[in-house]
């Protein structure tokens, strides 16, 4: 153990609010905690640019919810546990 209870990625070009992000992890769990923008609904891109994905490809109406990655937060425990279950 490092001695830390959360790990945190964030894209070097994102504005974090350190103080808004402190008040919303102080107050969750210190143990199975996985924080960040939930990204909800989405509907697959059909035709019309790179990042296309074909019905047969990806058949469902949306995407299952996902947070986005210009920011995330783990718990120790939740990060070490899907490294030993990938």
């Amino acid at each position: 153990s490092c001695g830390a209870y959360l790990v945190s990625k964030a894209d070097d070009d994102t504005f974090i609010d350190i103080l808004k992000v402190l008040d919303i992890l102080l107050a969750a769990p210190p143990v199975n905690t996985y924080a960040g923008r939930l990204n909800q609904g989405v509907i697959p891109r059909r035709t019309g640019d790179k990042w296309i994905r074909p019905k047969g490809n990806y058949p469902f109406m949306t995407y299952p919810k996902y947070h986005l990655g210009p920011l995330y937060v783990l718990s120790y425990d939740l990060g070490k546990h899907l490294l030993e279950v990938r």
